[in-house]
């Protein structure tokens, strides 16, 4: 049996990150794939306010986009407790 958030998740197949809990998740209005127990999939577009001055997708956005698809799989593992992101590192090679 399905735990409740991953139910949750799973009833949200197909729709926009806007239905989530997080403020942060609306903002970057992702389409929600696939979602499984600790694996899931979210489809974004890129727009012009997610970009740099160059045209391409803002650096800060990716690791903001690494940080929600990662607490959301976390998320589909059903825990009690709440939980944050205590270090994130991505480099970024040209």
């Amino acid at each position: 049996m399905d735990n409740p958030k991953l139910a949750w998740l799973r009833a949200h197949i197909g729709e926009s990150t806007k239905k989530s809990p997080s403020p942060f998740a609306h903002w970057l209005d992702g389409i929600v794939e696939t979602v499984e127990f600790g694996d899931l999939s979210i489809r974004y577009t890129v727009r012009p306010d997610m970009t740099n001055p160059h045209g391409s997708l803002h650096g800060g956005v990716i690791a903001g986009i690494l940080d929600d698809v990662i607490g959301t799989c976390v998320a589909s593992l059903g825990k009690d407790q709440p939980f944050v992101s205590l270090n994130l590192s991505v480099d970024f090679v040209q």
